[in-house]
């Protein structure tokens, strides 16, 4: 009789073992394995508990800088903040938190059922912004999917780098101050500390926007911004240090031809 219900006991948990690994198979095999969940499944079957993507991104072409320039809102801006969220069953993406430091150039969002510019609304949490602040949705990230850390990487387009000076082509939606960078790694360089524009990855013959940038303005930020907003000239068109330096010494300055005369020179009888 204890023969009988030790084997029935043995029998009853190798049943119980099969039915709870047929059940999480089943479980496993109903869930797309192409999606974020069926991933995080797959994982979890194998005894992982993190799974690394490498995803790949299509990017909207341009002609060249002159297109970019007119297409895209241009702006020097630092990133301060990040934040990666799961955006749907199938992609993850992280919100940067950028500080505006210039807009050279603005133009409007283009808008369309299909469009890559489409931005979705950010988290609650990530609002509200300051005057001067955008979010940037940038493809990819790292999430926690059923228990599994999903780490999802974009080909050639890496993480921003946080507090690192950026000039970015950006999708902008300014009633919202969210963007995206629809035309990928060509609109994100990195500004050193001469103004000097650095590619985010190796350029190539298709980067028409860097080629144009090395071309027309020196690969520099500065350039580029004076060229595109140059400075206004100063109110009398002449230079306010040499009139100031005109004064000093004791001079009249005349502003319609921005020279300095000496009184003493104009009337030299008032000298003697």
């Amino acid at each position: 009789m204890v023969k009988r219900l030790i084997a029935f006991a043995l029998f009853a948990t190798v049943l119980a073992i099969g039915i709870g690994l047929y059940s999480r198979r089943a479980a496993t095999q109903d869930i797309d394995p192409a999606t974020l969940a069926g991933m995080a499944a797959q994982a979890q079957a194998q005894g992982q508990s993190e799974v690394d993507l490498a995803k790949d991104v299509s990017w909207e072409g341009i002609d060249d800088l002159n297109s970019a320039l007119s297409r895209y809102t241009v702006v020097d801006a630092v990133p301060i903040a990040k934040q990666s969220y799961v955006l749907d069953e199938f992609n993850i993406g992280t919100w940067y938190k950028f500080r505006l430091n210039y807009t050279i150039k603005q133009n409007p969002l283009v808008t369309c059922s299909q469009c890559s510019s489409n931005i979705p609304d950010p988290p609650a949490e990530l609002l509200p912004l300051n005057a001067n602040e955008i979010l940037v949705l940038h493809p990819g990230g790292s999430q926690l999917v059923n228990g599994i850390t999903v780490n999802v990487t974009v080909s050639e387009f890496p993480d921003f780098t946080l507090n690192q000076r950026y000039l970015l082509f950006i999708d902008l939606d300014s009633t919202r101050s969210v963007a995206t960078v629809s035309v990928g790694p060509p609109g994100v360089y990195l500004v050193d500390g001469n103004g000097r524009l650095v590619h985010v990855y190796d350029a190539n013959p298709d980067d028409t926007i860097g080629i144009g940038l090395a071309a027309s303005y020196g690969s520099n930020i500065e350039t580029l911004k004076n060229a595109i907003n140059p400075p206004p000239p100063p109110p009398s068109g002449c230079d306010p240090a040499q009139e100031q330096n005109c004064y000093d010494t004791g001079g009249n300055w005349d502003s319609s031809t921005c020279r300095c005369f000496n009184p003493c020179d104009q009337k030299p009888w008032l000298c003697e």
